[in-house]
């Protein structure tokens, strides 16, 4: 029974809840969500961004300051108050544009410079939040998009003190008188002098499409590293310090446009590349675009700009915090921030080789515009690791496209006797058993020590007795506290005294090394235990991997590497010829190896670049290393008709010159057979195994384009067989089923129906029925077989009516595949349609008309740079394209520094006049960044 008394308080306080929970909720027009809201909270409190200590609510009406007194909240002791976490970044998107109002204060622009987001541009956030401590992970990417972070939480590199890694030595520039080296530019004077001239109306039109793309720049991305030119949007790809602006600092000098040249120069002066929103600086990117941009402005410019020579130093200062590694060989991605390069580091053990090797020229000539020679000791290093490797790879005279650089090799423990504490001595015994100092009587025929042991008794075997054998029973467990137990017993340990007694510090040092320790033989009365030395086995450059498949390359990953060999000879005025035989060693095999003629219709004589692929299996197999010519081209490898021409000038090897002229006509080619008249990112082709025996043959052409066709044909054979089977076999036993009801297609036909449409209706309700047997109104008592089929496919083969589509022929496959892929003649796959103005294919052509003077090149450049234009031309510039082989390809929204630093200065110096940019008195580095040569009254360090 219920009393009333006792739970009154408790129905009390009940009542009080209700009405509590009444108010709040259901409370009246007093209270106002909006009212209430979180602005205005803000505002009452004194944070409305407008400043103005009054607003309107909801309903329109003025509001005062909400005057009281809200005292903090107290802490509770013992918590500890979480710190202040930055908002979390926001999705990458594009927003339309959107106007600042009037009472937007200073509060707005500090919110959004905080979350990296400024109105009317779309920024990328990489995924979750910047850790706060940089991870020491040796790889990267080199264009990789970042937001700007605010300049109050900049954090700057520091120039440590001293090396960790110190070098012993300086390796110091060549000194003395530079060479005089052959004539590489083409005699234009006498009656071939037009040839040389500066063609006005091409040259205009050229420079009229750049300042097209350097107007869209300015008026969308000034200052940015790259803009998108659809859009008008800007970029951050490379470490945001205005990678197109430095870029391209030296075409503005070349095109004339020095007004314009000043004021970029004014802003390029005040970058600061002591810090960065990336974290990590892709150390061969940085190098070609921003160092070598800065040092060829300062020469373009006479050396009249010191400001570009003072960035191009705190640059490189920077970039040789990359090299402070044991071996002096850099990280790819350094990491910057002095959290990290205040801590030891090593080159990565998988690198691509062009990052690697690709740094020599901007240092150089660093080193030779500062006096100061550890820039060019730097990548001195470098090349003396390559030529130590260069005839220990596994295609002697070349490098395979990925390497490890760590210097760090497997360690190979010796047997060396060591000294411990105490003065005992223990000697490392190898994992046969040796050591030191023992004679070859000692060991067996196979050097293994030979310990005599004692023999095991003989095994004796008890017959188990037939039946059941009983077991005994265990005797029951006990337990008697204070006794200690015995080897083999089961005893129970309290926590508490077990803590009281645990082992000495000497018991658990002999414990732990007999568990971890070496195999050691001697006596250690301390018990100390001796670990193993974690030491690296020091090595040079070398494979990733001792088996497996490596890929040797003059193109992607490869290039450059190769390209700085006779560059970085003519840039120390001959007086190292450890560049000149490195560089012919390459060519000579890369000759032999990777250069093709392709296949053609009308047996045209050109030549392409194609990669080897080079197979090495373990000694267990006894499978000898294996060789396979992979004839796949792209627009990076177009650059190595220059190289071949440029070399051939340098160092006399006029065949070479033959070779340079063919490969640049294969790139003049591939743009020529596209439909946009632009050659595509990628793409395969057949080769002939003789360059002076290719003829044109279309059957081989075809069973290329369909390897398949045998497997094919073999497929519907069997298809065929086993429908064939399941016919043969027939129903097995059938049982009688209950007559089922079907609709009679006469009924439909006199309602004016369709009797087909009836029967219809009813093949889309059943399951695959059987036509054989059709299901009508005269079928009182179907049949099913006793075995039903177990899956949808088997059921379909057994099915009678179920069709086989008959594969297409030889002749049907080929047409179709070319049709749909739009192939040209001899090409058997287009694997990267697209374009990316690239400038490779230009560059070549420049070289060749610079160095042979034939106008022909000057002709085919003028159809690239047309077709080009056409195709890519948008609103704020020029715009890489999807599909080469498309009517009207997409735009990818992109437009990357090198299509004003490289593609359209090739262009215009194509047109410009023979002097400007005289390949007598300048070199290029990859990134079309003009150097000056040491001339012969100078010296070379000068």
């Amino acid at each position: 029974m219920l009393r009333y008394r006792r739970y009154r308080v408790f129905l009390f306080f009940a009542i009080v809840v209700l009405f509590a929970l009444y108010q709040f909720t259901f409370g009246g027009p007093q209270w106002d969500t909006g009212k209430y809201s979180a602005d205005y909270l803000r505002q009452q409190l004194g944070l409305n961004r407008g400043g103005s200590s009054s607003t309107r609510d909801s309903s329109g009406q003025d509001q005062k300051p909400l005057e009281l007194d809200v005292p903090a909240r107290e802490k509770e002791e013992g918590t500890v108050e979480p710190p202040d976490l930055p908002s979390p970044p926001k999705p990458v998107q594009t927003l339309p544009a959107d106007k600042t109002t009037k009472e937007e204060t200073s509060l707005d622009a500090t919110e959004k410079e905080e979350s990296g987001t400024d109105q009317g541009k779309a920024r990328v956030v990489p995924g979750g939040t910047a850790p706060l401590v940089d991870i020491p992970y040796e790889a990267g990417q080199g264009r990789l998009e970042v937001s700007p972070l605010p300049s109050s939480g900049a954090i700057h590199w520091t120039k440590p003190q001293q090396e960790l890694f110190p070098v012993e030595s300086t390796i110091q520039l060549p000194s003395g008188t530079p060479r005089p080296l052959p004539k590489v530019q083409y005699d234009f004077t006498g009656h071939d002098s037009a040839l040389g001239k500066r063609d006005e109306k091409k040259a205009a039109i050229v420079k009229e499409a750049f300042i097209h793309a350097w107007e869209g720049y300015k008026k969308k991305a000034w200052g940015e590293d790259e803009i998108r030119p659809v859009s008008g949007e800007s970029r951050s790809t490379f470490n945001g310090w205005g990678a197109s602006l430095v870029d391209t600092l030296d075409t503005l000098w070349i095109m004339g446009m020095e007004d314009e040249f000043k004021t970029a120069v004014e802003v390029v002066e005040k970058i600061d590349f002591t810090t960065s929103p990336r974290g990590d600086i892709p150390v061969f990117e940085t190098t070609i675009r921003y160092l070598g941009g800065l040092i060829a402005a300062y020469d373009m410019s006479g050396q009249k700009h010191p400001g570009l020579l003072s960035k191009a130093v705190q640059l490189g200062d920077v970039l040789m915090g990359a090299f402070d590694t044991p071996n002096r060989l850099p990280i790819s991605y350094y990491y910057w921030k002095p959290a990290y390069a205040s801590q030891p580091h090593r080159a990565s053990n998988h690198v691509v080789m062009s990052e690697l090797g690709s740094l020599s020229m901007e240092f150089t000539r660093l080193a030779q515009l500062t006096k100061e020679p550890k820039y060019y000791d730097a990548i001195a290093r470098i090349t003396n690791a390559f030529e130590e490797w260069q005839n220990h790879t596994r295609l002697p005279g070349m490098w395979p496209l990925n390497l490890d650089a760590s210097g760090c090799g497997r360690v190979q423990y010796s047997t060396a006797t060591k000294q411990v504490n105490g003065g005992s001595s223990l000697t490392v015994i190898d994992k046969f058993g040796n050591e030191q100092g023992k004679g070859d009587a000692e060991k067996n025929g196979q050097g293994q020590k030979m310990i005599p042991i004692e023999r095991p008794e003989p095994f004796k075997f008890t017959p188990i007795p037939e039946g059941f054998v009983p077991l005994k029973k265990p005797e029951p467990f006990t337990f008697t506290p204070g006794v200690p137990g015995k080897v083999g017993e089961i005893q129970k340990v309290d926590v508490k005294a077990g803590e009281k007694e645990m082992p000495p510090e000497e018991q658990r040092q002999t414990q732990q090394g007999a568990q971890a320790g070496p195999v050691v033989n001697g006596t250690n009365p301390a018990g100390t235990h001796v670990q193993q030395e974690p030491v690296c086995e020091p090595i040079g450059l070398a494979s990733q991997s001792q088996y497996g498949r490596e890929e040797f390359s003059l193109g992607s990953m490869a290039d450059s590497t190769y390209e700085y060999l006779p560059k970085e000879y003519i840039l120390l005025g001959g007086l190292n010829n450890q560049y000149k035989s490195m560089y012919e060693m390459a060519i000579d095999t890369a000759t032999k190896h990777n250069i093709f003629r392709p296949m053609l219709p009308d047996d045209k004589d050109i030549l392409l670049s194609g990669s080897l692929w080079v197979q090495t299996f373990t000694e267990e197999s006894e499978k000898p290393t294996t060789y396979r010519l992979r004839t796949s081209t792209a627009h990076l490898t177009c650059f190595v008709g220059g190289m071949y021409g440029l070399g051939a000038k340098i160092f006399n090897r006029e065949k070479d010159l033959e070779i340079a002229k063919k490969l640049t006509e294969g790139c003049v080619w591939a743009y020529d057979t596209m439909p946009t008249g632009i050659m595509p990112e990628s793409y395969s082709i057949m080769a002939c195994d003789d360059w002076d025996d290719c003829k044109w043959n279309e059957t081989a052409y075809h069973n290329e384009l369909d390897p398949g066709r045998e497997t094919r044909f073999q497929l519907y054979e069997q298809q065929i067989q086993r429908w064939k089977d399941a016919q043969a076999q027939g129903p097995t036993t059938e049982v009688k089923v209950k007559p089922q009801e079907t609709a009679d297609p006469s009924a439909a036909a006199k309602k004016g129906g369709d009797e087909t449409e009836v029967q219809s209706k009813a093949k889309r309700q059943l399951d695959i029925p059987d036509p054989a047997k059709p299901v009508t109104k005269e079928s009182a008592t179907p049949t099913i077989p006793e075995k039903t089929p177990e899956n949808a496919l088997e059921k379909a083969i057994e099915d009678p009516s179920f069709h086989i589509k008959k594969p297409l022929t030889h002749e049907e496959f080929v047409a179709m595949r070319i049709k749909d892929e739009r192939l040209p003649p001899g090409v058997t796959l287009l694997n990267d349609k697209r374009y990316l103005l690239r400038p490779e294919a230009i560059e070549s052509v420049w070289y060749m008309h610079r160095i042979t003077g034939d106008p022909h090149w000057r002709e085919a450049g003028w159809r690239m740079f047309q077709a080009v234009e056409r195709y890519t031309r948008v609103e704020f510039g020029h715009s890489a394209i999807d599909d080469v082989t498309k009517e009207t390809p997409l735009h990818k929204d992109e437009m990357e520094s090198f299509w004003m630093a490289e593609t359209l200065k090739y262009y215009y110096l194509l047109f410009e006049d023979e002097s400007v940019v005289n390949l007598d008195e300048w070199v290029l580095n990859t990134e079309a960044h003009p150097f000056r040569r040491p001339s012969v009254e100078t010296k070379a360090e000068e």
